[in-house]
């Protein structure tokens, strides 16, 4: 009790409001497109650096870390044959990385299951990509919110 700080001799409990705000949004063709094109960049990458993690695991008996894998972007984009992942931002695949490095850290505290690899679905795609998750949505894509 004597490492508490009062102000005047009375403690003050802050509640925090959280609002949220449900946006639906309708990107014409162009537009559909793109984000297409972002979500299945980030699905490949999930993918990819999945396979990179039981590979290396199965290797060395050691996983991946969220820097290890990040570094493996650049060169990613550099190649000829994966050159097209310039197209995306480097924050939704980096993302992408976060998102699976939290999916093993949970799996191997046993909180949830193995880290799976990821088909094609719209909504799945949705809810993992940060530009739509916080409403930000990316410049290239030209979409407006009107609240």
């Amino acid at each position: 009790m004597s490492n508490l700080k009062y102000l005047s001799e009375t403690v003050v409990a802050v509640k925090q409001l959280h609002r949220a705000v449900k946006v639906r949004i309708y990107p014409n063709a162009e537009q559909s497109q793109k984000l297409s094109q972002v979500m299945g960049c980030t699905r490949w990458w999930w993918n990819y650096a999945l396979n990179l993690c039981n590979q290396t695991y199965k290797e060395t008996g050691l996983g991946l870390g969220r820097t290890a894998l990040n570094s493996v972007l650049p060169k990613l984009k550099q190649a000829e044959e994966t050159k097209w992942l310039k197209d995306c931002y480097s924050q939704v695949l980096q993302s992408a990385t976060l998102n699976l490095t939290k999916a093993f850290k949970n799996f191997f505290e046993k909180r949830a299951k193995s880290p799976k690899f990821k088909s094609y679905n719209v909504l799945s795609c949705l809810e993992s990509n940060p530009i739509l998750s916080r409403y930000r949505l990316q410049p290239a894509v030209n979409l407006v919110l009107k609240l």
